[in-house]
């Protein structure tokens, strides 16, 4: 007469257990144990100590895999991670050396945090770095991004094909826009241009059946050939990556092809 309580009771459990994990997953993974992951995703520091960063000049985090990178405020870094639980640590921090003249103390403050950090917290959305005696090092916020479809995107750079990237002449503009239903059409610069694109939540990118107008400008100085590099450059893609308002397509061997920028 009693066996069904055990029963009642583990059902009641298992309700729970999954209420539970659900919240983790709603939360962006940033929670649920062993089954902690920072992978894919990025933040923007608001405070470092008592240093407010200035939104025109932020410092950055983005997890891939095991790597870290980002801006520190003037300079791009790079370095690894380790997660286990509510302990994270950084380690193997580099990075390029340029000098801005506003940024180096906000530079400086970020990059001693992170060497400092040996734990985490959540607070809301908002994620707290922590050091040993767990006093507060930085406070940062989800970055966000836009979107690969349904915004118009503006080139910035474009790779030559001789393995190496450059700006657009002045007066020249390349546009690309990517629709829900699988059509890409822009500007190629002269001619309008259109075709069909593939991607995927892995960031994969596949673009095909490429055609355009058939117009023939002057002006500006090379426009028909940065558009015929253009075009060939639309179909080598292999995936893409956003940062913020930024879009970057690679080719075989993670070759940056074009950058682009929303418009």
């Amino acid at each position: 007469m009693f066996k069904p309580i055990p029963i009642f009771i583990t059902l009641i459990l298992a309700l729970v257990l999954s209420a539970c994990g659900s919240d983790a997953a709603a939360s962006g993974g940033l929670s649920g144990g062993t089954q902690l992951s920072m992978v894919g995703t990025s933040w923007q520091a608001v405070q470092i100590g008592e240093l407010i960063p200035p939104a025109d000049r932020p410092s950055t985090i983005y997890f891939e895999g095991q790597a870290i990178n980002g801006n520190a405020g003037c300079n791009g870094y790079f370095g690894t991670y380790t997660l286990e639980d509510e302990k994270l640590s950084f380690s193997d921090i580099g990075s390029t050396m340029m000098f801005c003249e506003q940024s180096m103390e906000q530079e400086s403050a970020f990059l001693s945090a992170l060497a400092a950090v040996t734990g985490f917290r959540m607070d809301d959305k908002t994620m707290l770095l922590l050091d040993a005696e767990q006093n507060v090092l930085m406070s940062l916020i989800p970055l966000q991004h836009a979107a690969l479809v349904e915004t118009t995107w503006q080139l910035t750079m474009l790779n030559n094909g001789q393995q190496a990237v450059s700006s657009l002449p002045e007066g020249l503009t390349i546009t690309a826009q990517f629709q829900e239903d699988g059509r890409v059409q822009g500007s190629a610069g002269c001619n309008s241009y259109f075709g069909e694109y593939h991607h995927d939540e892995g960031r994969s990118l596949s673009i095909s059946a490429l055609a355009s107008t058939e117009m023939f400008c002057n002006e500006p100085t090379g426009v028909m050939e940065q558009e015929a590099a253009f075009l060939k450059a639309m179909e080598q893609a292999q995936r893409y990556e956003i940062r913020q308002q930024s879009l970057t397509v690679y080719g075989t061997d993670d070759e940056v092809l074009l950058q682009f920028v929303t418009q």
